[in-house]
């Protein structure tokens, strides 16, 4: 991981995604419990911490983006950006998601 500070916030990925492969355990550090809608009509999406990403999952997941997203995704760097930005996945990847963060628990209760 690029930072010390462990995540707190997690999703599980389900076995039979593309992602599983790069995450021990399923295990994704997420931005919050909430998922998001990055555009209109897109589905609902997690967001990857990119803080807690290690280099090689960076590389990595840049490699699938890349290889997904073309032609609109241009080059290896782009693909990279979009990684260490903020990476949006389709909740229907995820199984579950859970925190130790009570603060981010306290945004699914108020």
């Amino acid at each position: 991981m690029n930072n010390d500070e462990l995540p707190q916030t997690y999703g599980t990925l389900k076995d039979d995604t593309p992602f599983s492969q790069f995450f021990p355990e399923n295990q994704v550090p997420i931005i919050s419990l909430i998922p998001l809608v990055p555009g209109l009509g897109a589905p609902e999406c997690y967001v990857i911490d990119p803080k807690h990403l290690t280099k090689k999952q960076i590389a990595d997941l840049a490699e699938l983006v890349y290889q997904k997203r073309k032609p609109e995704c241009t080059s290896l760097e782009m693909a990279i950006q979009a990684v260490e930005s903020g990476l949006p996945l389709e909740r229907k990847w995820f199984s579950a998601v859970t925190t130790t963060d009570l603060a981010e628990y306290m945004k699914l209760v108020d």
